[in-house]
């Protein structure tokens, strides 16, 4: 500007006055016009050195953030659920235990020895028979031969033995040999009235044994009265 100023006056100075004063005023009259336009424009740019910074300036005031320090927002923490309870287990259907000794008869233990003897005294007495089922009768089972007597009674075998003395006998006759059974004793066995028994069957050439036991008690957990019961 005052490289323009210059030149007007030195234009001035060499014209004449009338062309030197309107060349004057038309110089100011530009200059005042670029003053007025820079300053609108720099009032325009937000008062910016620069459009860029006048630009950066408009960013910064309309950005709300601007001018803060962002902190990562905390994760949001989720608590487990506690684990669902087991379902429960239905309640199995336990085993009946068998009755303690002691409780009732049919509880008194039964060596091998003795279950050696009954079963070998069976296979003494089996006999071949047509009209019998699985072909085959058994003379060592003497019940069979009193059943006609004991006329359907409930457990009236059992009471039949009971109720013989020391050394009264029964006897049937097989269809291959003669049995006998005889009461050779009467002694507690476990804390029960007993008496012991013995089994024989003879055949013309052989013969064989096995001991029996009868008991006083209760015959089950369903008895409410004591009887006679075979132990074996």
């Amino acid at each position: 500007m005052l490289r323009t100023l210059t030149l007007a006056l030195c234009l001035g100075t060499m014209a004449t006055p009338v062309f030197a004063e309107s060349f004057l005023e038309r110089m100011a009259q530009q200059a005042a016009e670029k003053m007025a336009q820079k300053a609108a424009d720099s009032v325009m740019n937000g008062g910016g050195s620069s459009s860029d910074g006048g630009a950066k300036n408009r960013e910064t005031s309309d950005d709300p953030q601007a001018g803060q320090v962002l902190k990562p927002k905390p994760r949001a923490t989720t608590t487990a659920a506690p684990p669902a309870p087991a379902p429960t287990a239905a309640p199995g259907v336990k085993a009946k235990k068998a009755p303690p000794p002691g409780v009732y008869p049919g509880t008194i233990a039964v060596s091998a020895d003795i279950k050696a003897k009954k079963d070998a005294f069976d296979e003494f007495g089996k006999v071949r028979c047509s009209d019998c089922e699985g072909g085959y009768s058994y003379d060592s089972w003497t019940q069979i031969f009193f059943n006609g007597e004991l006329a359907g009674e409930y457990n009236g075998w059992a009471k039949k033995l009971g109720n013989l003395k020391v050394g009264e006998r029964l006897t049937w006759k097989g269809k291959a040999s003669k049995g006998t059974l005889t009461v050779v004793s009467d002694s507690p066995v476990e804390g029960f009235r007993c008496k012991q028994l013995t089994y024989r069957l003879d055949k013309p050439n052989a013969s064989a044994e096995r001991p029996g036991l009868v008991c006083w008690g209760k015959l089950n957990e369903y008895s409410s009265n004591d009887s006679w019961v075979i132990v074996y």
